[in-house]
């Protein structure tokens, strides 16, 4: 077993306390880090979320607490974990309090030795959501492993980790491939117009048979997209169906009506209200012809003061 792959080959509930064996004298690297103990505290808890976060946007890796370093960030051997399940629990609860967004799969594991008792072992997977952020009270910060060592990302880094993610990637793949079924099924009817929206991508596609296009598309989500966090796929008319819908359609939104208004108008010349007029208008309708279904007007009254 090389340096840099340690437990690779291995889930984390097929480790036993043999395994600790392998690390005395190993040192620590860009997959791996030994930890005495998790001390006390939201200081403490914080830390960890840097560690979590750092493993989670580089290539994932194990965090060994109750490991004794000696020189050069070696495992020189390994001291029990008081509490271990509550070190497990407090792990968990980090992970999902300051920590955005979440790291699917991480775990942990207590291994008992015969020698040194009780050392927790943390895996964090290869994500595909990255970039994680460390979510503090006073800060936030994107974290990565180099070498030994957890430094800040830089704006190019964080924006890589954004186009490379798994699902990003799926929408690109599922969008070209829509674009490629509707680019054979184009018809210039406005009415066959539909849109396909996918997370916050909305696009417009012409098509002759709706339904087809729906099986075509919902074959790519499935195989693309279900599953996945964050992603939605609805298939809706660019514009109403007038069948469906009668007000929909434009040519049943007009019509024809002649009213009779009666008006009166009141004017103050001496009084209080000098220069102001009082006006009111009531009218009834003597003829209506509407397009399609609408409302009726049955009268109208205005009152209005200058």
């Amino acid at each position: 077993m090389s340096g840099d792959t340690f437990f690779e080959d291995i889930d984390l509930e097929d480790l036993t306390s043999t395994h600790l064996d392998t690390l005395i004298g190993r040192s620590e690297n860009i997959r791996l880090e030994f930890k005495r103990t998790l001390s006390p505290g939201d200081q403490s808890n914080k830390e960890l979320a840097r560690d979590l976060v750092s493993f989670a946007n580089s290539d994932g890796g194990y965090i060994v607490i109750g490991a004794d370093e000696g020189k050069k960030d070696t495992c020189k051997s390994f001291r029990e974990v008081d509490d271990p399940q509550g070190v497990c629990q407090r792990i968990r609860q980090v992970a999902l309090d300051k920590i955005k967004e979440r790291i699917i799969g991480i775990s942990t594991k207590v291994l008992r030795h015969e020698k040194w008792g009780n050392i927790v072992v943390i895996h964090i997977p290869l994500s595909h959501l990255k970039p994680h952020m460390a979510f503090l009270s006073d800060k936030t910060e994107f974290l990565k492993r180099y070498e030994t060592d957890k430094k800040a990302m830089t704006i190019e880094e964080i924006r890589d980790a954004f186009h490379c993610r798994d699902d990003v990637a799926s929408l690109s793949r599922m969008e070209a491939k829509i674009d490629s079924i509707s680019s054979q099924m184009q018809t210039k009817d406005i009415q066959s117009k539909q849109a396909v929206i996918a997370k916050d991508s909305s696009r417009l596609h012409d098509v002759t048979d709706l339904e087809v296009f729906k099986k075509s598309v919902d074959e790519i989500f499935m195989k693309e997209i279900q599953g996945k966090r964050y992603f939605r796929l609805t298939i809706t008319p660019h514009q109403l169906n007038p069948n469906m819908v009668p007000t929909a359609n434009p040519g049943l939104r007009g019509g024809e009506q002649v009213s009779l208004t009666v008006g009166l108008n009141f004017f103050d010349l001496n009084g209080s209200l000098t220069g102001q007029r009082v006006s009111l208008e009531i009218g009834i309708p003597i003829y209506q012809r509407l397009d399609g279904p609408q409302l009726e007007t049955d009268w109208q009254a205005n009152l209005g003061w200058q």
